[in-house]
């Protein structure tokens, strides 16, 4: 309403959960009624929407945004690049572990491959970086059930530089000789 009283353009960065509809009982449903209310009205009076992703784009036009544009968030190559592979076989992911994130990202989905994964590569192992919450135990449990907890490390909050790291030493596919006859 300000932007309109000085005759401003009113952009809005859709960067955060409040926007997503995709999802039953998180991001926008999770708010009360009134707070939906509020943000779709003012993701339908901006005269602009930047979205961070396709999917913040798409969810911002489901809100009924008139005018929407993908920007990306920038990401520093220099510093995010492949670091000194460690010798192990590893995918690293970094999340909270509480159950609004583990929602939307693939870690329990990470763990159900594990078995597979093993039975083809041995020494694979997956990495999870991120602060204990109430998504953890049930994490733990999976991979016991199973029968991956020893592949699967909980680190939990670790610094930037660790993080970097580890990141920078798990195996991508390009780096890694994993074939059928390795």
């Amino acid at each position: 309403m300000a932007a309109r009283l000085r005759r401003k353009p009113f952009f809005l960065i859709a960067a955060g959960d409040d926007i997503i509809t995709a999802f039953p009982e998180f991001g926008f449903w999770a708010r009360n009624s009134l707070l939906r209310r509020a943000i779709r009205t003012t993701v339908r009076a901006a005269d602009h929407v930047m979205a961070i992703s396709e999917h913040a784009a798409g969810q911002a036009r489901a809100l009924g945004a008139r005018s929407v544009s993908t920007v990306y968030l920038e990401v520093d190559s220099n510093l995010f690049q492949p670091g000194q592979p460690t010798g192990r076989n590893f995918v690293c992911i970094v999340s909270q572990l509480n159950e609004y994130y583990l929602r939307r990202k693939p870690i329990r989905t990470l763990i159900r491959a594990l078995p597979r994964v093993l039975a083809k590569f041995p020494d694979a192992r997956l990495t999870i970086i991120g602060r204990e919450a109430d998504g953890a135990v049930a994490l733990r449990r999976l991979a016991e059930d199973l029968q991956v907890a020893h592949a699967v490390e909980f680190t939990g909050r670790v610094s930037s530089a660790e993080k970097l790291r580890r990141l920078q030493s798990a195996r991508d596919r390009k780096s890694t000789r994993l074939n059928s006859s390795h």
